[in-house]
């Protein structure tokens, strides 16, 4: 669980013009071409968020009643 944490908080710590042109170096070629694309924009602030929303999850799982 550590490593999916580590993982999912990646964008806050690598800049994000790194992940913009990670997605524009994985996603040139033929099977999802997204270069010049706003869908590289949206996949970087999605992913960017997912690490909010995994903390905020976690927190909130011990409250929940066991019944």
């Amino acid at each position: 669980m550590r490593f999916i944490e580590f993982i999912s908080s990646l964008p806050y710590i690598i800049p994000g013009t790194f992940f913009g042109i990670g997605y524009i170096l994985a996603f040139n070629k033929t099977p999802l071409l997204l270069t010049g694309t706003v869908a590289i924009v949206v996949l970087n602030c999605t992913f960017r968020q997912i690490s909010v929303g995994s903390k905020a999850a976690s927190a909130l799982f011990p409250n929940i009643d066991k019944q």
